[in-house]
């Protein structure tokens, strides 16, 4: 039988970069926290493999109509 480990990342707008804030609901050093493309790739030499990158429920658009990526 087949099993499969799984890891949920929550990101989120920190400092200029989406940064992870959580993994399996255990909090990511802020520190450490690379910016989400070198956070893929670190995962990724891991082994582990993107499935699913759901779009946030808080995307916003900004006072100048442009989106704000601080309300994404």
């Amino acid at each position: 039988m087949t099993t499969w480990q799984y890891l949920v990342t929550v990101i989120q707008w920190t400092d200029g970069h989406w940064r992870p804030q959580m993994e399996n609901g255990q909090p990511v050093d802020p520190a450490g926290a690379a910016p989400m493309y070198e956070y893929l790739n670190q995962k990724g030499a891991e082994g582990w493999e993107l499935v699913t990158a759901p779009p946030s429920n808080k995307a916003g658009i900004g006072a100048d109509g442009e989106l704000d990526p601080h309300m994404h």
